[in-house]
């Protein structure tokens, strides 16, 4: 089955050389879900993960949970910690793929292509282990999963040498420790790694606040108001939360003392961006070493059916809800809520970022390239600049 993509088109105009009207089209199929609407459970939880293969796993993911609340069925520790590691790992996958491949263009560097390929191999190493009878995220109310700890960790431990080497220059916990702006450039002007450059280059170019908006961020969704906004059903078109446009993504998620201090200088603005995503790939590895965990960050609620149920999972770009509706095991009704929908909303947050650019149009666009890509839509799109 042909997996569902779509693609963005944004249009920056601009009047005296600034942004004046930023225009975000999106051709993104968001309510194909509906196709799954006839279709038992285990169906559609085959189905799933070739109809959205970009954060599969996390599609899978906020699927099974979404179909375990509408059952009733109660959540397993255990399983739900395998689940919480191969979402990780997926998400530390997708970092790494736009680390490896976009980042150095801004730079005028190859892309890590070979480096990208070795994590991709270990990214499926771990998948076969986790789920090694691919049983997680197709059977709700799994109970057992077997699973080889051991070789899980190793896997793990080949991933931690390579992102040390190739991303931080050092171990990642030397990353972590770097807590100003000093000490980061220090780090960017001695590391020879593709993240270290591209950081080096922001700040030479004094870019640091490029981007700064206002944009609240996404909080924990109350499953309770999602039911009432997926009543809605334009609500997964052009989300908003009480009132407002919102942001989910590393930028917004991830907490660290450099972070809280260049969020001071500089808000949300690239340098921030990008930092934030190079902290959650050194706390993603950190959370993949803690194997066997025991508990898990993921509660999925009370064990009384809640039809429709609603099931969630933190994906590379943001916050993933699936709601299904169920009728004698059959799915009525499929929702999905992509983060994508929420930080590329017509005013949402890469909308306020671009209209803060100035300079030559060949700067603007250099500006957008890396703003967008730091958001990161997970589709193509196609960037237009055009000056009244």
């Amino acid at each position: 089955m042909t997996a569902l993509t779509g693609r963005f088109s944004i249009d920056i105009e601009l009047s005296s050389a600034v942004p004046r009207k930023v225009h975000i089209a999106s051709s993104r199929p968001v309510h194909a879900s509906r196709v799954l609407a006839g279709k038992t459970v285990d169906e559609a939880m085959q189905l799933l993960p070739m109809l959205f293969s970009i954060c599969g796993t996390a599609q899978a993911c906020a699927g099974v949970r979404a179909c375990e609340a509408a059952l009733g069925i109660p959540w397993n520790p255990r399983v739900e910690c395998q689940r919480e590691l191969l979402v990780m790992m997926e998400a530390l996958r997708e970092h790494l793929w736009r680390l490896f491949l976009d980042w150095p263009a801004h730079t005028k560097t190859p892309a890590e292509r070979t480096r990208l390929a070795a994590v991709i191999a270990l990214h499926k190493k771990y998948q076969a282990i986790l789920d090694a009878e691919q049983q997680l995220f197709v059977a709700p109310g799994i109970q057992n999963s077997r699973v080889d700890e051991g070789s899980a960790l190793l896997i793990v431990q080949d991933l931690g040498d390579l992102v040390n080497t190739c991303v931080f220059g050092s171990e990642s916990k030397s990353w972590l420790a770097i807590e100003n702006i000093d000490a980061l450039k220090k780090w960017a002007e001695s590391t020879q790694t593709v993240a270290a450059d591209l950081i080096a280059y922001v700040l030479y170019q004094e870019w640091q606040d490029v981007g700064r908006c206002s944009v609240d961020l996404l909080p924990p969704l109350d499953n309770t108001l999602l039911q009432t906004a997926f009543d809605d059903p334009h609500f997964v078109e052009a989300p908003t939360w009480e009132g407002g446009v919102r942001e989910t993504n590393a930028c917004r998620r991830i907490e660290s003392p450099l972070l809280e201090k260049l969020r001071a200088d500089f808000g949300n603005g690239l340098l921030v961006r990008l930092v934030a995503r190079l902290t959650e790939i050194a706390w993603l590895l950190d959370d993949l070493h803690s194997w066997p965990v025991g508990t898990c960050s993921h509660v999925p609620g009370d064990d009384h059916p809640e039809n429709p149920g609603i099931g969630q999972a933190v994906a590379a770009r943001g916050q993933l809800v699936h709601r299904v509706l169920l009728q004698n095991n059959m799915i009525e009704n499929y929702q999905i809520l992509a983060p994508t929908e929420w930080n590329f909303h017509p005013e949402g947050v890469v909308s306020k970022a671009l209209l803060e650019l100035q300079g030559e149009i060949s700067t603007i666009k250099e500006q957008a390239v890396l703003l967008i890509e730091a958001i990161d839509p997970c589709v193509a799109y196609d960037l237009h600049i055009t000056e009244q």
